[in-house]
Order: structure tokens, then C-alpha cells, then sequence
């Protein structure tokens, strides 16, 4: 978990730093109401709350060569201050890289959206005593991802106004049980101050990947999860996973990168259920490991980039067979957590050598819909 902590703000400081210290033209604070939706009968009925944000960035310009395959997009650093409106949920601070696309424009308007990950603090997660109804938040430190469309309006060369509507999510990435996951509405109305354009260095334009170039890859992760469901057992042990990912990846333009291979993972909760409860425990190692195929892709922001993957899961004793033997529901969403797995993260790329590249980064994982473990990973690619 510190671990991880760790790699997000060290994602999030480069990002800042990478940007800002040569780009800073963006300036940008919205009033949001902010409504909560439920997701477990137990929860109190729900009340409306508030939420602000302030963002600084840049937009970017013909000087960055990845950008016009974006329309040119806005990049922000956005700190958020959410208050829901049930006292259960208590006080949400996050700090999340957001990007802004175009999605249509004219004279005066224009219609973006904005959007991005990045991990928040709630003052009041999950408390078997003293706040056992918040099934939503179970740690203090959570993931943040939010999604907004903006229509914006100009007011003169360098102030602007918008409204905005979208929607928030937050999870621990099943770190820490319960996470049911907070999911809200959100709609406000904003103001974006623009400075006068600097001459910039093109310093997120540089490439390493020769186009339409196959690279094999090999890739090595550690990550931590709390072994059960959604919300329980709660304040259980962290354990372990382990993965290794082997394939080919292709350079298909300067804003994407295809991924085609292999995952091989191995959990720790597994191995110490199994010998607990004496369940699968004829080959306790073999069980506790899951295999798949997938496919990838990334889109590329110079040295950076957002990646999502689908993997559809070959071998999956231990969670078949879990599902089958103590499982409440197996409908069809149970069938696809089965059979499906998937990956979103960050990631940057760096030239080690003339032959030898490295990307690295941290992925949320997922079976279907429902989150499994955080990782942070290493490859290779040659």
C-alpha cells in the first residue's frame, strides 16, 4: 500500500514538474453540487452535497508533436476539496492529472471533455464502530477518477466560463475492505483564466519507438489486495500478487501503442486460503495461479502514457471454484469475472540503450467490473 502511495505521487510530482516548469498558462476553478448514488440498501438516504476545483495547466500547442494527434488538448494538475452530503462519507481531498479533448468547437464555444485517475483522502472510511454504515470507502487513501463534459464559453482573449456536468468514482483498488466504491453526479459552473503563450521546450515530444516497429516485451509486478468480496471480511491481512506479462508491442502512430501477450499471476491469499480451509489443496501453488491472453493499448502523450487492457482468463481454478462452492450469486456478471480480467493505469517509457527500452508505471486490475489488486510493474522491451 505505501508502496504504491509512493509510485502515484511520484507519477503525479514528474507529471507537475514535466509540464510546469516550463508551462504554466492554465489557470481554472469550478463550484460543483455534487450527489452521491446508491449502491447498497443500507446506506442512509442520500443527501446532496458540494464540491470545488482548482487547475493548473497548459494548453499545448504545434511545438508538441504528439498533441495534434489530440487536437491539441489541455493538461492539468486539479486538487479537488468534495464534501458529500451524508456525514457518513465525511471530507474528500484529491489531486488527480486530468486531460481536456475537444470534442466540438466554434467562434465562442467550445465542447470538451476532461477527465483523469489520481487518489484522494476521505477524513471518515469505514469503522466497524464508529462508522459501520460507510460499506462505500473502507480506507483513507483511495483511488480518484472523474469524468466530465464541459461546455465552455468565451468571454474575452483570456477569460473564459463553463458548465460542466460529469460524473466522480472512488476506490482503493481492493487494498482495503469494504469497497463497495463511491460513485457520484456531478454538475457546476467554472471560470478558466489563460496567461500569454510562452515559447516551450519540446520536452514530452521525444520517441524512442520506431512506427509500425514489433518489439517483444517481457514485464515483471508486485502488487497488494485484502482477500473477499466487495465488503467483507473487513480490516483483514495484505497479501501479495505476483505477475509476469510476455508478448509483442507495436508503435502504430505517435499517439498509440498496441499490446498483444500473455499474464501469469500468482496470489498469495490464495495459497494461505487453501491451506487454511483445505480447499483445492491437492496442488495448493498450480491452483493459486491464473493464466490469460490479452490485448492492450496505450495512448501516448510523448514519454507518458494511459493504458487499458482485456484479458480473457484461461486458467482460473481457485476463482471458479470459490464461486461454485461459496458464492451467494452466479449470474451472468459472476460468469464474466470468471473469464475476464482487466487492466488501466499510467505508465512512462525511457531509452536505456540502443537496443533496450523500459516502461514502468502502476495498473489498477480488475475481474470484469469489480476491482482486484493495485500493482506497480517494470518491462523490458527489445
Amino acid at each position: 500500500m505505501k508502496f504504491n502511495l509512493f509510485a502515484i505521487i511520484i507519477i503525479i510530482f514528474t507529471i507537475a514538474k514535466t509540464q510546469f516548469l516550463y508551462s504554466q498558462n492554465l489557470f481554472s476553478f469550478t463550484a460543483n453540487g455534487f450527489y452521491t448514488l446508491k449502491n447498497y440498501s443500507k446506506f442512509p438516504d442520500i443527501q446532496p452535497g458540494y464540491y470545488f476545483g482548482l487547475y493548473y495547466g497548459k494548453q499545448f500547442n504545434e511545438d508538441y508533436k504528439w498533441s495534434e494527434y489530440y487536437n491539441y488538448p489541455e493538461i492539468f494538475i486539479s486538487l479537488y476539496a468534495v464534501k458529500p452530503g451524508n456525514n457518513e462519507l465525511g471530507l474528500i481531498l484529491g489531486i488527480c492529472p486530468e486531460i481536456g479533448l475537444k470534442i466540438n468547437s466554434s467562434n465562442k464555444t467550445n465542447v470538451k471533455f476532461r477527465g483523469g485517475i489520481g487518489f484522494s483522502y476521505n477524513s471518515k472510511p469505514y469503522n466497524y464502530v464508529e462508522n459501520h454504515l460507510n460499506l462505500m470507502i473502507g480506507s483513507s487513501i483511495t483511488a480518484f477518477a472523474n469524468g466530465k463534459v464541459v461546455i465552455e464559453k468565451s468571454y474575452s482573449e483570456n477569460l473564459k466560463y463553463h458548465f460542466s456536468f460529469g460524473a466522480i468514482h472512488l476506490s482503493n483498488g481492493h487494498l482495503k475492505l469494504p469497497n463497495n466504491g463511491l460513485n457520484a453526479l456531478v454538475a457546476g459552473l467554472g471560470i478558466t483564466l489563460q496567461a500569454k503563450e510562452k515559447k516551450q521546450n519540446n520536452i514530452l515530444s521525444k520517441q524512442s519507438y520506431d512506427i509500425g516497429k514489433w518489439y517483444k516485451f517481457f514485464s515483471l509486478s508486485c502488487g497488494f489486495h485484502e482477500f473477499g468480496s466487495a465488503t467483507k471480511p473487513a480490516n483483514g491481512p495484505k497479501y501479495l500478487v505476483y505477475n509476469l506479462s510476455s508478448g509483442i508491442l507495436v508503435k502504430n502512430s505517435t499517439s498509440n501503442r498496441l499490446y498483444f501477450g500473455f499474464n501469469l499471476t500468482q496470489y498469495s491469499s490464495f495459497q494461505y486460503f487453501m491451506r487454511k480451509q483445505e480447499f483445492l489443496n491437492n496442488n495448493v501453488l498450480l491452483n493459486s495461479i491464473t493464466f490469460g491472453v490479452f490485448w492492450g493499448h496505450e495512448f501516448l502523450f510523448g514519454n507518458w502514457g494511459f493504458y487499458t487492457e482485456a484479458c480473457i482468463d484461461i486458467y482460473k481454478p481457485f476463482y471458479r471454484n470459490h464461486v461454485r462452492i461459496y458464492g451467494n450469486n452466479l449470474g451472468f456478471k459472476t460468469f464474466l469475472k470468471t473469464i475476464n480480467s482487466n487492466k488501466i493505469g499510467y505508465r512512462y517509457s525511457i531509452q536505456l540503450n540502443e537496443k533496450i527500452k523500459i516502461i514502468a508505471g502502476l495498473n489498477l486490475k480488475v475481474n470484469f467490473a469489480q476491482a482486484d489488486f493495485v500493482e506497480s510493474f517494470i518491462m523490458f522491451n527489445f
